[in-house]
């Protein structure tokens, strides 16, 4: 074998070699991309499921504060509502007829059975019938003597009864307050269909 030949076949077996380097080195780049791209798949649905979660978790976060808000809201027409219609039965009891008016106060002063002591009316009951509620109560109420105050209250209506050191709010408010409980669920029941 000559010098030539030797060259050649050195050649030849660097050529084969190189082939199978660059073939190997192909090879394991490939393999190197394909694990990347199988990687970046998988960060990609990772990122893609965390955005999702995130993204409904913002949803139903806003949607419960919505929820919660339309609550108060529903709540609070319902509150005003009763407010004004518990004003209003403050309102239609003031404005009854004079006789039915005192009837009921009539009645009221009996209920507390007190018998002596002063009756204290707001200023335009006190004027337009303080003399005659007196007298109607102490024709009812045996024994009784009870008297009309100079002092009056801030009310829309009713009285106090006054007898020593104890006072006795009969106030129309009072009154219509003290049922209040009671009836505000029908009330709602009436005004919302609940």
């Amino acid at each position: 074998m000559g010098i030539d030949e030797i060259i050649n076949k050195i050649r030849k077996d660097a050529i084969k070699y190189g082939d199978n380097l660059l073939y190997e080195t192909i090879e394991e780049a490939e393999g190197i991309i394909a694990e990347a791209e199988h990687e970046a798949a998988g960060i990609k649905k990772r990122v893609t499921e965390d955005a999702y979660t995130r993204a409904s978790e913002l949803v139903q976060g806003r949607q419960s504060a919505a929820e919660l808000e339309a609550r108060k809201m529903r709540l609070e027409v319902k509150q005003k509502a009763v407010t004004y219609l518990i004003n209003a039965a403050v309102d239609e009891l003031a404005d009854m007829k004079q006789e039915d008016y005192i009837s009921l106060l009539v009645d009221e002063v009996k209920k507390t059975g007190i018998k002596t002591g002063e009756i204290l009316l707001n200023e335009k009951d006190r004027e337009t019938i303080g003399k005659k509620l007196i007298g109607d109560v102490n024709k009812s109420v045996k024994d009784s003597e009870l008297r009309l105050s100079d002092q009056t209250i801030d009310s829309k209506g009713g009285f106090v009864l006054r007898t020593g050191s104890i006072e006795i709010n009969s106030s129309l408010e009072t009154m219509v307050d003290s049922i209040k409980e009671s009836v505000v669920p029908q009330l709602v029941k009436m005004v919302f269909g609940e």
